[in-house]
């Protein structure tokens, strides 16, 4: 078990130290099945207005060297502003095929606002506290970076962010924007591997001392050459590399111990064990060396052989399991803590799995593409004493199975799903329904069916709505086929809802509100979606009310829709939020009322809902229901146009143009209304038409169409027939 990991934040901004290797849906190393390897680099040691690094660019440069020596086709950016890369991710996931692999690296500053974590692009303005949504609007948001790199259609991807350097903002008084070191969690996808270049409230260092003279940073020199060890997984590259970071760190009194977080579901091998010595062909990258694991055993025993947290001496014995006298010593003190503490603070069953799955609306129609997943909710729990009670239990009694249920969920919760995922199989080999399950979502479709039939049969109502909805569509996820049976789906989640699960209720309905689906009966959907819905199931609150607005096979009744509509929203579901928002903003079915729309937005906004983002950013953009505020209207439709709304596009655009709330700039307000139109909308050239641009705006859009081969006439700042034709040429 690791200590506890959290953020550290003042001010409303926090700094984030974090190493990302992202696999999604990582089946095995299979690289001679890629069709292309690509990587792209980023380094930024310059920043035109908060503090230098020393080493982001060499870290950057090596890293690029060693993935070009083992097959990557690597583009790297040094130094570089939002707009270049913006730039380069659009050319790096435009290159993606269906099978490739893909690397996105970033070394340079980072923050966290609001739960957020942000990359830190050469331009980042400077900033004082109050300034977070500004700088926000300005940087990049990793969340945006793992989206597009997932909508690639890559096999394997890899992200790795070496953002825990030292707060670049300054301090003012008492305030300041962001603490000056600390830990930010992500909420990776399944086939995730999360490695934080440092511990809760730690420093990364550049350096050992000032006179160092390796080029790289303490991580980065630890983590090259195992980049390129052949036949490596990345589990033992990971343990490798934070002991190795911990002793260089220890040497100079210095605490640095990197974290981890692991939800790949099998090895992965940057490079293959087939491939001896590609080591040898990186200059300057050497081999680990032997250390004495009982050096810093001794050292932090001192610091921690008074401590009564459970946390930390279950990090030091794992940290140290290499030197057995200092870890027996740590689990003697675990030793204290019972099994029955375990289950009492976790609480019984129910609070450990109930409202476990992500969006029921992930197997038909418009949601197909989403993964079905199960995270467990422990909001009822305080998750960190959970899983300190339960890993000392654990470690007293293995055998016991409840116990490593209990551990395993909690974990999963807290993202460790490596560590969870062997708990579930231990347990599930025992017998235990709910493990048995648990176990069966990170197996292959075979033995996901032979472990979801054991857990059904058990009456395990998880595993019943795992066999209805996999064997309704075909897979347990991406790339990971089950066997097809119609038949079987419509057995098992009707055995699931008539035990009484509403999300049962809900999947079932979903199922037969399929028109193209061979289970088609709009009747039996209805009757679905209200048992589901009175159940508390907010999906289907928002079906059914969705069904009474347009009357699909009940009489309408708009007042009954908004009903079911808004209980939906008022219990997060994102799309009924919106919708809501949309009455209040539109006045046609309820009095307009643009702060109750402002509200209702913010919170669809929050939860991802891009036309929410963009009606937010107009709201602020205008000052309807909210006060006028240009720097959160670039910043809301900033998010939607990364989204690719291109109506958010266009008014970002003309943002830019004016300088309202972001730096003016003519060039990057030209392209995103250049955007806006290739993606369909027209408001570019109707603005053209009634002459809204001046010349200088004019000759801009003339000289990027130049530039993409579609304009060959002078740059005149005139809009005529040869600029309608080469708008008219981007489109074909």
């Amino acid at each position: 078990m690791k200590g506890s990991l959290g953020w550290a934040r003042l001010g409303g901004f926090s700094i984030f130290c974090l190493v990302i290797l992202l696999g999604f849906l990582v089946a095995g190393n299979r690289s001679a099945e890629a069709q292309e390897r690509h990587a792209l680099v980023i380094g930024v040691d310059r920043y035109e207005n908060v503090p230098d690094l020393l080493k982001a660019g060499n870290d950057a440069r090596a890293v690029a060297e060693v993935l070009e020596v083992v097959g990557f086709r690597v583009t790297l950016g040094v130094d570089i502003q939002r707009r270049d890369y913006s730039r380069l991710m659009s050319e790096f996931t435009r290159a993606i095929a269906p099978g490739d692999e893909a690397i996105f690296y970033f070394a340079g500053h980072g923050i966290e606002v609001d739960g957020r974590n942000y990359l830190l692009p050469a331009d980042v303005p400077a900033a004082r506290p109050g300034d977070e949504d500004f700088v926000r609007s300005e940087s990049i948001a990793v969340d945006h970076v793992l989206d597009m790199i997932g909508r690639a259609g890559a096999r394997v991807s890899m992200v790795i962010l070496d953002a825990c350097r030292d707060n670049p903002f300054p301090r003012e008084g008492t305030r300041s924007l962001g603490g000056g070191r600390g830990l930010g969690r992500v909420a990776p996808a399944e086939g995730t591997f999360v490695l934080y270049s440092a511990g809760i409230n730690q420093l990364a260092l550049d350096r050992l001392s000032d006179d160092d003279p390796d080029p790289n940073s303490v991580f980065t020199r630890a983590l090259l050459p195992l980049l390129v060890e052949p036949g490596l997984p990345v589990q033992g590259m990971v343990r490798r590399v934070r002991q190795q970071v911990r002793e260089m760190a220890q040497s100079v009194g210095h605490i640095q111990f990197p974290a981890y977080y692991d939800q790949l579901t099998d090895d992965y091998l940057i490079v293959p064990a087939s491939l001896p010595g590609v080591g040898d062909a990186v200059p300057g990258v050497d081999r680990p060396v032997a250390v004495d694991h009982c050096t810093s055993a001794r050292a932090d025993w001192v610091v921690l052989r008074d401590t009564d947290s459970v946390s930390a001496l279950q990090n030091y014995a794992e940290a140290h399991a290499q030197c057995p006298i200092f870890a027996s010593l740590a689990r003697e003190r675990l030793a204290d803590i019972s099994v029955g503490s375990c289950l009492a603070m976790a609480g019984n069953d129910e609070d450990l799995r109930s409202d476990g799955r992500v969006a029921l609306s992930s197997i038909l129609g418009r949601h197909m593409t989403r993964e079905f997943a199960y995270l467990v909710s422990l909001a009822s729990a305080d998750l960190r004493a959970v899983i300190d009670a339960c890993s000392a239990a654990h470690e007293i009694n293995k055998e016991n199975a409840e116990v490593a249920f209990r551990l395993g969920l909690a974990l999963h919760a807290d993202k460790a799903e490596d560590v969870a995922h062997e708990l579930y199989e231990l347990a599930a080999k025992t017998g235990h329904p709910g493990a048995m399950t648990q176990y069966a979502r990170t197996l292959p479709g075979d033995e996901a069916e032979t472990w979801s039939l054991k857990a059904a049969e058990a009456g395990d109502i998880d595993a019943m709505i795992d066999l209805g909805v996999w064997y309704g569509r075909g897979y347990v996820r991406p790339f990971n086929s089950f066997r097809k049976d119609i038949e079987l789906s419509e057995h098992w989640l009707r055995k699931a809802a008539e035990a009484g699960s509403r999300h049962a209720m809900s999947f079932l309905a979903k199922f037969y509100e399929n028109e193209s689906g061979p289970l088609y009966n709009i009747d039996e959907a209805v009757n679905w979606h209200r048992k589901a819905a009175e159940a508390g199931n907010k999906i289907s609150m928002f079906d059914l009310g969705f069904m009474y607005m347009i009357g699909n096979n009940v009489a309408q009744d708009i007042a009954e829709g908004m009903r079911w509509i808004r209980k939906a929203a008022e219990r997060g579901y994102p799309a009924a939020m919106a919708n809501v928002g949309g009455w209040y903003h539109q006045g046609n079915i309820i009095t307009q009322d643009f702060r109750q729309a402002a509200f209702w937005y913010r919170k669809a906004a929050d939860a991802g809902v891009t036309g929410a983002q963009y009606w937010l950013g107009i709201l602020y953009r205008n000052g309807r229901g909210v006060a006028q505020n240009d720097q959160e209207a670039a910043r809301w439709l900033r998010e939607a146009a990364d989204r690719e709304d291109r109506r958010a596009q266009y008014v970002l655009g003309r943002i830019y143009l004016e300088g309202a709330g972001v730096a003016k700039n003519e060039r990057t307000g030209v392209e995103l209304m250049i955007e806006s139109y290739k993606n369909g909308l027209n408001w570019l050239t109707e603005a053209l038409g009634s002459g809204s641009f001046d010349r200088e705006v004019v000759a801009e859009l003339q000289r990027q169409l130049h530039a993409e081969g579609h304009y060959n006439s002078s740059i005149d700042g005139v809009y005529g027939a040869g600029t309608q034709a080469a708008l008219e040429q981007i489109r074909q």
